[in-house]
């Protein structure tokens, strides 16, 4: 604010006058953005496709305390004092633990921001701002671990029920094991040319025996059978599971690519590893971060 004083000074013969400024509290301001997210592959960013958390409690402390909720998109977004004159400008950011079983926090990386000073701490992130300043990447990732789900063994795609489920999508499963899969046999590449009865018969017969093929045979044996949960069953293919391989968390989706291109290019070898990793999956002995949150447990 401007403002214009008149005095008299001593021995002069009129009035001064003199311009002068200051501002009153909350003048200069911040804002503090950031997200609470479901973090499915674990490594503590948000990236694309990975869904918001509503209904997370955000709290802020320093020249201004607050605590809010996350809005239905994960999202905060609030202005703060940001004037050094009349306080600090340090804000600590924090996002508290979930209060039921199931939920942990992922580790946060520093977030890259075009304004102010980002830093994690222990207990969430201490932000530094300046005038105009609009921080984002407060970012709280947080996942769940559930017990395997949806998935079917091979004696169920043997079984009638599993006959009576692809025969309801009898053309899309033949597409799924002669074009999508590369599928190999025991001399060449499997495939069913036949339709109808005798294409899932065909498929029927490989499948059982693929149990006790070469190694390359049953990790395309295990490979159809998640290909199979997913397309037709009840297998989230946006799950994620830890990679033992990979040493990393990937959809299950992304995890059949991964091996179908390994099959691809070494038809006649396999990874132990994969073929044991698939085989869990379908039978629901490994333990998953489901796609969205409705597929976690309630938090709190």
């Amino acid at each position: 604010f401007w403002y214009v004083g008149d005095y008299m000074k001593q021995g002069a013969p009129s009035y001064s006058t003199r311009i002068g400024a200051f501002r009153v509290p909350g003048c200069m301001r911040a804002t503090i953005t950031g997200t609470t997210y479901l973090d499915l592959n674990h490594n503590g960013v948000r990236d694309g496709g990975e869904p918001g958390l509503a209904g997370w409690l955000i709290e802020f402390s320093g020249a201004q305390l607050l605590r809010l909720k996350t809005d239905a998109s994960g999202g905060f977004s609030r202005e703060f004092p940001a004037d050094p004159a009349y306080g600090g400008v340090d804000y600590i950011v924090s996002s508290p633990a979930a209060t039921r079983g199931g939920w942990a926090a992922t580790e946060r990386p520093p977030p890259r921001t075009p304004g102010g000073l980002v830093v994690p701490t222990a207990a969430g992130y201490r932000v530094h701002v300046r005038d105009l300043d609009y921080v984002t990447g407060v970012d709280f990732g947080r996942v769940c671990v559930v017990a395997g789900r949806g998935g079917h063994e091979v004696v169920f795609w043997t079984s009638d029920k599993g006959r009576a489920v692809l025969a309801t999508h009898d053309s899309a499963w033949r597409v799924l094991i002669d074009s999508t899969l590369r599928l190999v046999g025991d001399t060449s590449r499997f495939s069913v040319p036949r339709q109808g009865a005798e294409a899932y018969d065909q498929l029927r017969r490989w499948l059982l025996h693929a149990r006790s093929g070469s190694a390359g045979v049953r990790e395309s044996g295990a490979l159809a059978v998640t290909g199979l949960n997913v397309a037709f069953g009840g297998l989230d293919g946006g799950a994620t599971i830890n990679d033992p391989v990979a040493h990393e968390w990937t959809a299950i989706g992304a995890l059949i690519a991964r091996v179908n291109g390994l099959i691809s290019v070494h038809p006649d070898s396999a990874t132990e590893a994969y073929t044991h990793l698939l085989d869990g999956v379908n039978g629901n002995r490994v333990q998953m971060t489901p796609s969205t949150p409705a597929g976690c447990p309630q938090p709190f």
